[in-house]
């Protein structure tokens, strides 16, 4: 039976960039569901290691699954320049095609999360059909929300937000999420600002729990 690890995880795209990856790959032989996580934004000194989507793979992880944190094109160790939301999601869809190659990654239980700027793409992803078959956004912006294809999207999601984010009022995040398809969830959190700071380990058990639901647990031994 092999151990747990964590260990670098490189994504060669179509386009021939070179993205810089973590791979945190759970204990057995699987198989094991998969999640990509998506930073914040970049131009603000998002990254892989920011401590929710640290938080999120390690919760993830504890439960047996397959997850991959990476740096969108341009940042840190990734190749390319930032694009501003387009080859972004280009980069999150060859993260979820390499995650799905993993020996013991069931790659028909992928998800995807994203946080701030990420949870954009994760959504845009997730509009995709038979791309994933769970979303979760965390603090996501309004245009990302206000999505044309919501109505139609009926993969699972999670919505989470804090009422002190002062890119989306409470007001706006709840009115937008209700045009996203069944099955979701929407969580709005009395107190937590944009950054979650203080929360980023209750909101880590969240999406753990709800990808743990659509997903399943990975077999660790």
């Amino acid at each position: 039976m092999s151990s747990s690890s964590v260990e670098p995880f490189p994504i060669a795209t179509s386009e021939g960039l070179r993205l810089e990856g973590v791979l945190h790959r759970p204990a057995g032989r699987g198989p094991w569901p998969g999640v990509v996580l998506c930073h914040p934004h970049p131009l603000y000194g998002g990254d892989m290691h920011n401590t929710l989507i640290v938080a999120v793979a390690e919760a993830l992880h504890s439960r047996g699954f397959c997850v991959v944190r990476f740096n969108f094109r341009g940042t840190g160790a990734s190749e390319g320049v930032h694009s501003h939301g387009i080859g972004e999601v280009e980069d999150a869809c060859e993260a979820l095609i390499a995650l799905g190659m993993v020996q013991g990654v069931d790659n028909g239980r992928l998800g995807i999360m994203g946080y701030s700027f990420g949870a954009g793409v994760a959504l845009e992803v997730a509009c995709q059909p038979g791309m994933v078959q769970a979303v979760c956004a965390v603090a996501p912006p309004p245009h990302a929300l206000n999505h044309p294809s919501a109505v139609h999207t009926t993969v699972p999601k999670l919505f989470l937000c804090g009422d002190q984010d002062h890119i989306i009022p409470p007001e706006q995040f709840q009115f937008l999420t209700r045009r996203w398809a069944d099955p979701k969830e929407v969580h709005l959190w009395e107190g937590v600002d944009h950054f979650f700071r203080g929360a980023e380990r209750r909101a880590a058990l969240l999406v753990a729990d709800f990808f743990s639901r659509w997903l399943g647990h990975g077999r660790l031994g």
